[in-house]
């Protein structure tokens, strides 16, 4: 079974596309999980395996999966250790599918890659990437009007404007580099024409044009992750593409426009002329303050370049 791994930044519509995909009855689509947290772990023992197990639990994403956790550790019980996270992963992804779509032939992880795609395409050397591209001023519009129920605030975080911008053109610069096996669906196109967007992807693995609109993404999701995706099931609005051209504040499109600006020109994306008037200069010095403590916190690259920018 050749196995699918998505890669996307958060509000990017990667979920209407995940449901669209598991509307395939050749297709099966697991919830989102924190398992990539141990993509680079060696799991030396049983306990260690069992441990991870339990680090799992703690996320409300899990019984969405619907798994017999029991049967997962008598597997592991009888594995010959050290084991990989490759070995660990398909474990969850073999009983995913037993327990939910059984005569599926592909499984999509809808966890994003986006931060280890060299590390999974390195343990899944056949596997097929699916990248879920958006305009990111669109992602920050949405992140901006979207309530977070895990931190009871809006999903966006001073200092994303830089992470965000580094992770789109990231993406960008991988299909070009390693376009084998990666298939680019742009959001927009999603949206005016949902199935001429898979098509490429189903035609290409073989998938069988059979499908069961069952809407077993949604039920299958967590109570917070369905706070997130209320419209889920509403018909699809190609009016609200362009929403953040009226609704963002100029400062972010000034912003992004200044730190993607060739990318998005790339991908045949509008550039909005923005007046110098029309900044807010405390939101360029939150931002900018910001991602110079995540990267001394180890989270962010590239000051130097960031800021030229400005």
């Amino acid at each position: 079974m050749t196995p699918i791994f998505f890669a996307y930044i958060s509000r990017s519509g990667s979920t209407i596309v995940a449901k669209h995909f598991g509307d395939y009855k050749d297709i099966a689509v697991t919830p989102e999980l924190s398992i990539f947290r141990f993509v680079n772990k060696t799991i030396t023992s049983y306990q260690m395996a069992s441990d991870f197990i339990t680090i799992l639990e703690t996320d409300d994403r899990l019984a969405s999966w619907n798994l017999n956790l029991v049967r997962i550790k008598q597997k592991l019980s009888i594995l010959k250790y050290p084991i990989g996270f490759k070995d660990f992963h398909d474990l969850f992804i073999d009983e995913f599918l037993q327990n939910n779509k059984p005569k599926a032939r592909f499984v999509i992880n809808k966890t994003s890659v986006n931060g280890c795609y060299h590390r999974i395409k390195k343990l899944y050397p056949d596997a097929v990437f699916v990248f879920i591209v958006r305009d990111v001023r669109a992602i920050i519009n949405s992140l901006l009007n979207t309530y977070d129920p895990y931190f009871k605030t809006s999903m966006i975080r001073d200092g994303n404007v830089f992470m965000l911008s580094f992770s789109f053109k990231r993406m960008i610069n991988l299909t070009k580099k390693e376009n084998k096996n990666i298939f680019l669906i742009k959001y927009e196109d999603f949206i005016a024409d949902p199935d001429f967007s898979l098509k490429k992807v189903t035609e290409t693995l073989g998938v069988r044009d059979t499908k069961t609109p069952s809407n077993f993404y949604k039920k299958n999701m967590s109570q917070m992750q369905q706070q997130l995706h209320k419209n889920l099931d509403k018909p699809l609005d190609y009016n609200r593409i362009n929403a953040w051209e009226k609704e963002l504040d100029k400062t972010y499109v000034y912003m992004f426009q200044k730190l993607t600006r060739s990318t998005l020109k790339e991908l045949h994306y509008p550039i909005e002329r923005v007046k110098i008037y029309e900044l807010n200069r405390r939101i360029i010095f939150s931002e900018i303050t910001n991602f110079i403590f995540k990267k001394k916190a180890g989270l962010g690259f590239g000051i130097k370049t960031a800021l030229k920018k400005f």
